[in-house]
């Protein structure tokens, strides 16, 4: 028998929150279940002030091991400071995150109208 889905291929969620392991989680548990009903792509609006860089180089790692595809929006405005690493001093835009291969493109999450959308809390 055939897995039916209910899901649509293309689901839409929020995160916001602090980089940490019960986050970590709660995101890894959200991909499983995207992942366990044949959805394709996950787009992920993603809020946080930081956090464990511990934390944050996992879900790094996990994020780039998905079979399913997963674009990461981020909450600001893309003209606002895209990266802060406050220790080694480097401050990025999101344009100058595109030209260094950071990120890929910039983009607006906007689910369409209708879209069922995820909380990851």
């Amino acid at each position: 028998m055939a897995n039916e889905s209910t899901f649509p291929p293309d689901v839409y969620g929020f995160f916001c929150g602090g980089i940490n392991q019960d986050n970590a989680n709660k995101l890894c548990s959200t991909m499983a279940v995207c992942m366990n009903n044949n959805v394709e792509h996950v787009h992920l609006l993603f809020q946080s002030l930081g956090g464990s860089v511990s934390d944050g180089i996992f879900l790094h790692s996990f994020f780039k091991s998905l079979p399913i595809q997963l674009t990461l929006y981020n909450a600001g405005r893309p003209d606002n400071l895209w990266a802060q690493l406050d220790h080694h001093d480097l401050y990025l835009s999101a344009t100058e995150a595109v030209q260094f291969g950071i990120a890929q493109e910039i983009d607006e999450f906007s689910p369409p109208a209708g879209a069922k959308v995820f909380n990851v809390a």
